[in-house]
This record gives C-alpha cells, structure tokens and sequence, in this order.
C-alpha cells in the first residue's frame, strides 16, 4: 500500500479497451473493481479488430468449431455478426459487474486498430487497462543484459504479481502508486523494475520507490532493467506468470512501443498511467 502523500494519484477516469478475448474479461474485473474504490466512472470501449474481419474476407479464411470440428468458410459479415454478439454478451457482463459494485458506467464499440482506438479514447489523467492475446511470445535474439539481469532474478514471484517499470521520470511515482493499490487490494505480490539513468546508483531509485510504497503489508521484489533493449521483456514476464504490468506514459513513444511488443508477444495485460 502507499505512503499518504502518494495513496491517490490523481485519476480522472479508468478506461479499458476490450476485444474478442477472454483474457479481457478477468481484466474488467479489475478495472472495474479500481472504479468503484476511487469512485469513478469506468469507460469500457470494445474494439472490433479491422484485421479479423479483413482477414475474414481472404478467399482461404476458414473456422472450425470446437465442438463437431466441423470445417466452415468465414467471410466479412459472419465476422462482423460475431463480433457484435462478442459486444454484447460483454456489455450484459459489465451490466452484472457495475451494479454489484454500484458503479457508473459508459460503453462504446469502436472498429479500428485495438492499440491505436484504445490511446486515441483516452485523455490525460486517465487509467488505461488493455488486454488482448493474439498469439505467443515468439523471443527475441536481443538479449537483455547488465547488472541484475531480469532471467537472472534470484527470486520468484508468485502467479499473477504486479509488475511495475520505475525510472527516473515524474510518471514513475503515479505509476507506482496504482501499481502498489492493485498489488494490496487484490493480494497479489509487487515487482518493480527499476530503470535507472546510465551512471547513477540504482540504489537511489529504490529507495524512492521504497519510500512511495511504504511499510505496509505487501511483498515486494525489485530487480534492474538496462535502459534499453526490452525485446525480451515479454519472454520473461510470460515465464514468470507475469498478472499485469503498470506503465507510465511520460515517454508516450517508449510506452506505447513497450506495451505494443507485449500485446502482440505476450499474455500479460498493460495498465497505462497518463
């Protein structure tokens, strides 16, 4: 949990951005659950994949049910018909979930890039869960290496532990904030990855995250990443059952290419801290 003078940073709205996927609906959960304890409104945009139905019109594009295993050619409208029955079971989801919580709530269906929709509906001050699996992490050639080495962390996190990126930026304390509440409230371990500047002692950078998080009861792991070089982030969060990494966006082009490399390589959700 954190210190007073960090418990609550100041949030304006928490969105998520949803798609077909059921890794999405354990993360609505979360964020909805974030909502209701900082009594604001949770903007759900449900993004219709453009490539899922463009690929669905391709000559060759087939499904095959799980059941019967019964072959069957796709096409644009079936894709757009499923879609929108994804939308709204999700919606009479969110309708069970909000009221439980008696939490205000909006919901938009939006068809486009799943990243580009998501960044384009939020504003600044805004929470920003995303969730998607569109495949496994194939690894990376470029390794992550330095002093204290992520694949060599002499501990190991429990299954579904926050994760949080910690540097030098101003971001990095609101980020560490949200990362600390999500990390207590649901009982899950913390991992902070400290980013320190090139030739200064990452020990002063743990001691200020260890200042914001404070002495209450939650378990926290650190370890060093070298600036740079996050190709085989995903690998290592994946190995490790990574639940949710926590991203700050002072450095939106950093941000948001991390977080892209981890949606299409990893099952590990990001949560963006404008």
């Amino acid at each position: 949990m954190m210190t007073e003078a960090n418990a609550h940073p100041a949030i304006n709205r928490i969105l998520i951005a949803v798609d077909a996927s059921r890794r999405s609906l354990g993360v609505l959960e979360t964020a909805a659950a974030l909502a209701a304890r900082r009594q604001l409104e949770l903007v759900t945009l449900f993004i219709e994949d453009v490539s899922l139905i463009n690929l669905a019109g391709l000559p060759f594009a087939r499904e095959i049910d799980r059941i019967s295993a019964v072959e069957r050619r796709l096409d644009n409208l079936q894709m757009a018909r499923a879609l929108r029955t994804q939308a709204q079971q999700i919606c009479r989801m969110l309708d069970r979930i909000t009221s439980r919580l008696q939490l205000s709530y909006s919901f938009r269906v939006v068809r486009g890039s799943y990243l580009a929709e998501a960044l384009t509906a939020s504003t600044g001050g805004d929470v920003v869960f995303l969730s998607r699996v569109v495949g496994r992490c194939r690894g990376s050639s470029q390794a992550l290496a330095g002093p204290g080495e992520l694949s060599a962390m002499p501990f190991s996190p429990m299954r579904n532990a926050v994760w949080v990126l910690f540097d030098d930026l101003p971001g990095a304390a609101r980020a560490l904030a949200l990362a600390g509440d999500l990390a207590y409230t649901e009982n899950r371990e913390l991992v902070v990855l400290l980013r320190s500047p090139a030739g200064e002692d990452p020990g002063r950078l743990r001691r200020r995250a260890a200042g914001i998080i404070g002495a209450e009861a939650v378990s926290v792991h650190y370890a060093l990443i070298p600036r740079g070089g996050y190709a085989d982030l995903c690998r290592i969060l994946r190995r490790r059952e990574c639940g949710m990494l926590v991203l700050h966006r002072d450095d939106p082009s950093h941000a948001d290419q991390l977080a892209t490399l981890l949606l299409e390589e990893s099952e590990c959700p990001v949560v963006l801290v404008h």
